[in-house]
């Protein structure tokens, strides 16, 4: 007589409360403290031609060289991909390389920390194509990025930005690229034209479930729209599921061979009448 089997314990998919709590610390773990976590997925958002897709490459550029951003620490360097969509690849390679000469960061050495796809590498990029999908996802994983930023959003889909339920198909798909790459997700997307809002959150464009995938957010809003472009001063609201975190504000230097993006004096925000707030951090109640 054979003996019997014992019968396999399948694994649960329950775990007890406490056990769930304390398993991670209690501090928040930054890519760069008190703006990005260091998990989550998030949009930087902002009003057509406010700079979107230049302080994402400024972000960029901090995130891979371990410097700090707008005086916020980061404590490691962090690999990064880049999908690039909305600006043509010349743009981006001369806006990297002038960022680069005016944060004085051509002393470092950056190779193999930003990894790039533009329309020079893949002339189309569908993130429901399923092919163009995990070449992406095989791609990236390759590198072991730990950020991918989609610039921008409206071109790597061709659903109706409106309808919630389709939202709901593409956040499920940016979730699944992260999941499959082991990366966070970061998408550049517009504000709508509603200014009523005292939450520019609000004014994310699109349906709410666009909103609801986000867990961090940057919005940048000029707040002297009526002066020339070159005086113009920006701003930058964060939003955090982790913390409160105060506005801040900032120029665009622009030179010949360089560019550079540096806090707004206190004496330029109270010349356009916006009033100086400090950085500033502070625990979310």
């Amino acid at each position: 007589m054979e003996p019997a089997l014992e019968a396999v314990e399948e694994p649960s998919t329950i775990i007890e409360g406490m056990t769930f709590a304390t398993s991670t610390g209690i501090a928040t773990d930054w890519l760069v403290e008190g703006v990005l976590q260091a998990e989550g997925n998030g949009v930087i958002m902002g009003d057509p031609k406010a700079g979107k897709s230049l302080l994402l490459l400024h972000l960029i550029l901090h995130l891979i060289s371990g410097t700090p951003w707008f005086g916020c620490a980061i404590r490691q360097r962090v690999k990064v991909g880049l999908v690039t969509r909305e600006d043509a690849p010349s743009l981006t390679k001369r806006r990297i390389a002038r960022l680069i000469r005016g944060g004085r960061l051509a002393n470092l050495d950056l190779d193999d920390w930003l990894w790039v796809n533009s329309r020079d590498q893949t002339g189309t990029f569908d993130i429901q194509d399923e092919a163009e999908f995990k070449a992406l996802v095989r791609d990236f994983k390759k590198q072991g990025c730990n950020i991918v930023f989609f610039d921008v959003f409206n071109r790597i889909h061709r659903l109706d930005e409106n309808d919630n339920q389709q939202m709901s198909l593409i956040t499920a798909r940016l979730s699944q690229f992260g999941a499959e790459v082991g990366c966070q997700v970061g998408l550049v997307h517009h504000l709508n034209k509603d200014t009523a809002s005292a939450n520019v959150f609000n004014r994310l464009r699109g349906a709410g479930a666009l909103h609801g995938w986000m867990e961090w957010g940057l919005a940048v809003i000029v707040t002297n729209p009526l002066e020339e472009k070159s005086n113009w001063i920006r701003r930058v609201d964060l939003e955090s599921k982790e913390v409160v975190v105060d506005s801040f504000h900032y120029v665009i230097e622009d030179g010949p061979s360089h560019v550079e993006l540096l806090p707004a004096e206190e004496k330029s925000l109270q010349a356009v009448g916006k009033g100086f707030r400090p950085r500033g951090m502070a625990m979310a109640a």
